[in-house]
């Protein structure tokens, strides 16, 4: 990551759910390795030397919301876990409903809550 930290502007909560796709997406191609742990961590090498572009600004951005999610985790694994079913595993509502043991109502009301709760860490 570069010495300046990226400004991410939220206008409006389709703008967290294009970063949540983007985080989702990361971790799915493997950059971001394990939920919980940052690229920082000691036994995660970052690659070295690599050209600023496209990825690097992708790992940025996929990077915090890592972070907020590492939070959303230890504040709230149901909320947490409602992401996940969404954007992660991509599971329908109903699939997500099952999976959580909640009505889909309940269950589109806490991702909703989820979701605000990540917009928040980047006001």
């Amino acid at each position: 990551m570069s010495g300046k930290d990226e400004v991410i502007v939220i206008n409006h909560i389709d703008d967290v759910r294009a970063l949540l796709k983007t985080w989702a997406e990361w971790q799915r191609i493997g950059t971001g390795q394990n939920i919980g742990y940052p690229k920082s961590s000691a036994f995660i090498h970052a690659d070295e030397g690599r050209e600023t572009g496209t990825a690097n600004n992708t790992n940025t951005v996929a990077e915090k919301v890592e972070r907020a999610m590492c939070i959303l985790k230890s504040i709230s694994p149901l909320l947490f876990q409602c992401l996940l079913c969404d954007y992660l595993y991509e599971l329908t509502i109903r699939e997500a409903a099952d999976k959580l043991k909640c009505s889909e109502k309940t269950y589109r009301l806490r991702r909703k809550e989820a979701e605000y709760f990540i917009a928040g860490k980047f006001a």
